[in-house]
């Protein structure tokens, strides 16, 4: 990959970069495989949250414009206008989950590696269009500042890498910021080495627009408008909670964890617990064989 660092480049001609249709095609089917999978984990926990925050109190004297507990997802909020803000964004996400897949990870993309490239702290600048369906651009990255206990071990700073890529460029102007080009599904499909203003040459990765390939293999998610969603959410009000099969068993496994550890006597307790509060279970089955090899 070329970092920030590199010369200018003068307008000159370049020739596409030479893709595999054949990566391209079982790229796309990987994609739209994790796609789904993604829709299926995000729509209920953004479920949980949009319940959370509709139930979130208001209190004008909280110092912070809202609050989140990470352990048990509630909020609080300084004022109403914020609430909705809030729930209005958690909906829009649920809705987008139908043509906005998962993004690449938080760091610059791979070879081999699909994704989108929105998403939180990275921006783009346009190098030079080169035709109407090639772009030279960087990918900027934001690197927050890390701290430990108050010290900083890491300032914030900012990251640059240089990519061509191959996708529609209407739009596009030469030396420009614009957004990451939502929605859209890129593949790093190779490398492309193209001449440099200085007369030498240079190679970078390639990003390759396969979102016509993805849409095909949909759709992700029923989801496509506010009466769907509401719809949906109505739906999962009535859908039975975990089953206590469920919870017995992933009890069970805590349990087996804390023997391993040799804590037998916390365990001997959580296992009479689980045994009382799940008798016709399963797991309790389990639990009296291991309380009866403790004892």
């Amino acid at each position: 990959m070329r970092l920030a660092f590199c010369l200018p480049i003068l307008a000159l001609h370049f020739s596409a970069a030479t893709i595999n249709a054949d990566n391209v095609d079982d790229a796309a089917k990987k994609y739209a495989t994790k796609w789904k999978a993604y829709t299926k984990v995000q729509l209920p926990l953004l479920s949980q949250r949009l319940a959370m925050l509709k139930k979130a109190p208001v209190n004008r004297r909280l110092k912070v414009p809202f609050a989140e507990n990470k352990k048990t997802g509630r909020f609080l909020f300084r004022s109403k206008k914020l609430k909705s803000d809030f729930i209005a964004a958690t909906r829009s996400q649920m809705i987008a989950l139908h043509d906005t897949g998962p993004a690449f990870p938080g760091r610059f993309p791979q070879a081999g590696e699909v994704g989108g490239l929105r998403g939180t702290k990275c921006g783009m600048r346009v190098l030079q269009v080169i035709d109407k369906g090639s772009v030279l651009a960087y990918l900027t990255i934001y690197n927050p500042r890390i701290a430990i206990r108050g010290k900083t071990i890491a300032r914030a700073s900012t990251s640059k890498v240089l990519f061509w890529m191959e996708t529609d460029t209407k739009g596009l102007v030469d030396n420009s910021n614009v957004r990451t080009l939502p929605n859209r599904v890129f593949f790093v499909s190779g490398t492309k080495t193209y001449p440099t203003g200085d007369g030498g040459t240079d190679t970078v990765s390639v990003l390759t627009d396969i979102t016509a390939k993805v849409m095909k293999l949909g759709p992700f998610s029923s989801i496509t408008n506010d009466a769907e969603l509401d719809a949906y959410l109505s739906q999962a009000k009535k859908r039975p909670t975990t089953s206590g099969d469920a919870r017995a068993a992933r009890a069970l496994t805590a349990i087996r964890s804390l023997i391993k550890r040799g804590k037998k006597d916390v365990a001997k307790k959580h296992l009479e617990r689980l045994i009382a509060k799940y008798p016709k279970t399963k797991a309790a089955d389990e639990a009296k064989a291991l309380l009866d090899g403790l004892k």
